[in-house]
């Protein structure tokens, strides 16, 4: 008799949890496609090296100059972990590279509390988390020797508990988020945007219009103690700042430079193929969500400003451009919820195979502009 209680329980907890379950044989699915598919964790950009040069300089290893003080600037967080997990994995890259997929995972799972506190609905987070998850740029770029994964965690994480906070109006969540964006920032700077989340919830939520306008103020002094303090050392002990980095990149990339990808060419090109298989999918997404209940619009809306921040950066860079994925993928998701299931799935098929094969396809049909 207790042999058949068990059972029963365990039929009971995976159908409670399918969902997680399907998400993590796809999570092992894109590792398995980034490991022997495309082969891209193995890969070592321009940018790979300087951030192993930052890591060398802050042990006290000779490094050739420039010294890359743009990455010990923006991202020392994922610096310290990535070195303090090389010293167990032996070496820098394959602690970077385990840090990020940790990264990865938690990301999916967040991003899945996040699409919940919107819509309350498990299918429409698990439809959400599934495009999101099986993007190309998260396992693209979220797998590699690379540090912009960290900074989306702590976008996405920042968000959830400002959407937490929307709906349950807890003073925990409200703090939460602030702490995770702080942290989130020396991560990488995307960190900073759940930030922007918080502070367009806030502003949306009903009230009186002077304390919420103190309390978006209060979270932003909160929010700077951590990061200005930290740049204010830079400064001081390496004489750079922020501001320099970016008149680098305006310089290198900006209206006008020799390398100009500020461009309306660019951004159709750099959008169409970020979400390739899944635009006709936000699309319809999009039609169905104009009669949702308008709190629920209101959530979505707080979340756009932070996702179209990739627009001022200097040059458009899909990397960059990525943080407005996870905002695409609410709306699709939401979109897959309104069809039917077997079409539903069929087009998450499609989409995964596209996205699996993409870097082939954007050979083939580039666009000729």
């Amino acid at each position: 008799m207790p042999r058949q209680d068990e059972n029963v329980k365990a039929v009971i907890f995976l159908k409670a949890n399918w969902r997680y379950a399907v998400l993590a044989l796809l999570f092992l699915l894109n590792l398995s496609v980034a490991f022997y598919y495309i082969k891209v964790p193995f890969e070592l950009s321009k940018d790979s090296s300087t951030y192993l040069d930052a890591a060398n300089f802050l042990e006290g290893k000779a490094v050739a100059d420039p010294v890359p003080y743009n990455r010990i600037l923006a991202a020392p967080l994922m610096l310290i972990s990535s070195m303090a997990a090389g010293s167990v994995l032996g070496g820098f890259y394959p602690g970077m590279m385990a840090v990020n997929i940790i990264f990865a995972l938690l990301s999916v799972y967040f991003f899945y509390q996040l699409v919940f506190e919107i819509f309350k609905n498990k299918n429409i987070s698990f439809f959400a988390a599934a495009l999101f998850l099986t993007n190309y740029g998260l396992y693209n770029w979220g797998t590699t020797y690379l540090v912009d994964m960290g900074g989306w965690f702590f976008f996405i994480l920042t968000s959830c508990f400002a959407a937490r906070f929307y709906n349950s109006d807890r003073k925990s969540d409200f703090y939460l988020a602030i702490f995770s964006s702080s942290i989130g920032v020396l991560f990488k700077e995307y960190g900073a945007l759940g930030m922007a989340s918080l502070a367009m919830v806030i502003a949306l939520k009903e009230g009186v219009v002077l304390e919420k306008f103190k309390k978006i103020i209060l979270a932003g002094l909160l929010f700077l103690i951590i990061p200005l303090a930290y740049h204010v050392i830079i400064y001081l002990t390496y004489h750079y700042t922020y501001f320099d980095w970016y008149k680098f990149n305006l310089g290198t990339y900006g209206p006008g430079a020799k390398e100009n990808t500020y461009n309306l060419s660019v951004l159709v090109k750099m959008l169409g193929w970020l979400f390739l298989a899944g635009w006709p999918i936000f699309l319809w997404g999009a039609k169905c969500a104009w009669k949702l209940d308008w709190k629920i619009k209101k959530i979505i809306l707080a979340l756009l400003p932070a996702s179209l921040a990739f627009l001022i950066w200097p040059g458009f860079d899909q990397r960059v451009a990525f943080i407005i994925v996870p905002w695409l993928s609410v709306i699709a998701g939401y979109g897959l919820f309104k069809m039917n299931r077997y079409l539903a799935y069929g087009l998450i098929i499609i989409y995964v195979l596209v996205n699996y094969n993409i870097q082939s396809l954007i050979k083939i049909i580039n666009l000729p502009f």
